[in-house]
């Protein structure tokens, strides 16, 4: 029985092995075809006026989301766990239709599969069908595993792969945002509205000391003094400006990083780096499937 266990164990690591080294051969020729810049734009192009309100909005919340990780994440290492369910439901953000997108090419294109809920045959199912172990142990349903046991774990790796890519690009427009709140008002922590307060502020002085009865210069240090309170409708559109902007800025810088990444090499490192992950999990979660219906088939 021993032997028999540990010869159904090594047939599915040979499986595995053989399916991520697979993989490794194309890394080179999958971020090339996705992650270049004229590959970026032509999907950018199809999804843009969808993703214009989102990516801002993903960079407002990028950097609280990480707050509140680090603090999980301390609480739990003193021992205290319970808002670690909570975090784990807790989005990184909303995903845009271009990170939907990419998601979608690692899935199928890379990995070989439809996604968690998808009943298209695997690669890697299809290669433990033709395995000349495991294959008949599969059709004698001496052992259980299905399409969906290695669908789930492949999916939960992609899945946090892709929230660590997606809020690697939404720092970058926090980053963005923070540095136009200090350039333009010399305050780091300004919110959207906040700088569209400021700006109203300023077109309400400039507007006052122009019009200042001893002339620009007099007007503007009396209102230094005593600063003009600017309309509601000043306020507005001067959010309005701003939100735009930032809108545009993050959307750019979005548009921006993939190819930027690819250049510098860190995809193909973050790709490698889910292959030893997806190795690690695929063969932990699938080799507990297995010995548990081994074992139940035996009992049988």
């Amino acid at each position: 029985m021993p032997e028999r266990s540990a010869l159904i164990l090594g047939a599915l690591e040979e499986c595995i092995s053989e399916y991520v080294e697979e993989k490794r051969a194309c890394i080179d020729s999958f971020i090339s075809n996705q992650y270049s810049m004229q590959a970026t734009l032509d999907v950018q192009k199809k999804v843009l006026a969808l993703d214009l309100l989102l990516n801002p909005l993903n960079s407002l919340w990028s950097i609280p989301y990480l707050t509140i990780k680090k603090i999980v994440e301390t609480l739990e290492q003193v021992g205290w766990t319970a808002l670690v369910p909570f975090f784990e439901v807790l989005p990184s953000g909303i995903k845009t239709a271009y990170q939907r997108h990419i998601e979608k090419q690692i899935q199928t294109e890379f990995l070989g599969f439809g996604g968690k809920y998808s009943e298209r045959d695997s690669e890697l199912f299809k290669k433990i069908q033709d395995h000349k172990v495991l294959g008949p142990l599969l059709e004698k349903n001496e052992i259980s595993l299905s399409n969906r046991h290695i669908n789930l774990a492949l999916n939960k790796e992609v899945e946090k792969y892709c929230a660590n890519q997606n809020t690697i690009s939404d720092l970058l427009g926090s980053f963005i945002t923070l540095g136009t709140g200090w350039y333009f008002f010399g305050k780091q922590n300004l919110s959207v509205s906040a700088m569209g307060d400021q700006m109203a502020r300023k077109w309400a002085h400039d507007d006052a000391s122009t019009k200042f009865i001893f002339g620009k210069k007099a007007g503007s240090a009396f209102y230094n003094l005593f600063p003009p309170q600017p309309t509601g409708k000043d306020i507005f559109i001067a959010t309005v400006i701003i939100g735009a902007l930032l809108m545009i800025v993050t959307t750019a810088v979005t548009v921006a990083s993939d190819p930027v990444r690819l250049k510098l090499g860190l995809h193909r490192k973050r790709i490698s780096i889910l292959l030893d992950k997806i190795e690690e999990s695929l063969f932990t979660q699938l080799k507990k499937q297995i010995k548990r219906s081994y074992k139940e088939s035996k009992a049988a």
